[in-house]
C-alpha cells in the first residue's frame, strides 16, 4: 500500500506523482468520483491486519482530504462504482451520504 496520489493527464497522456498524500497508508478501498467528478469518495479498506469504516471526501478542486463523521457500515474491503452517464442515479446513490456530509463539511 503507499500514501500517494496519482494524477492522469488526459491531453498529455502523461501521469504525475501529486504533492498531496493519502490521509492514511491504505489499500482494498472504495473510490468512486461524485458530484459530476468534484469529488472522489474513498470508502473502508485494509491497512496491513487493521480493516478501516473510514469515509474520506477528496476534493479534485481544492486538493484537500476531509473525514466524513460518517462511517462505512462495516470495517473491511470495499469496491465502489458510479453509473456512467447517469446523473441521476448517481445522485440518488449517494445523495442520503452527501446531502448531509455537504451540509456538514459546508461544501
Amino acid at each position: 500500500y503507499s500514501d500517494k496520489i496519482h494524477e492522469y493527464d488526459i491531453v498529455n497522456n502523461k501521469w504525475k506523482t501529486l504533492e498531496i498524500k493519502m490521509p492514511q497508508r491504505i489499500e482494498n478501498y472504495g473510490c468512486t468520483p461524485v458530484m459530476n467528478g468534484r469529488y472522489v469518495l474513498l470508502l473502508g479498506g485494509t491497512s496491513g491486519a487493521w480493516k478501516k469504516d473510514d469515509i474520506w471526501i477528496y476534493s479534485v478542486i481544492d486538493k484537500q482530504f476531509r473525514k466524513s463523521s460518517l462511517k462505512c457500515p462495516m470495517k473491511g474491503q470495499y469496491q465502489a462504482f458510479t453509473i456512467d452517464g447517469d446523473n441521476e442515479k448517481n445522485m440518488l446513490l449517494v445523495d442520503g451520504f452527501a446531502r448531509r456530509e455537504w451540509k456538514l463539511l459546508e461544501i
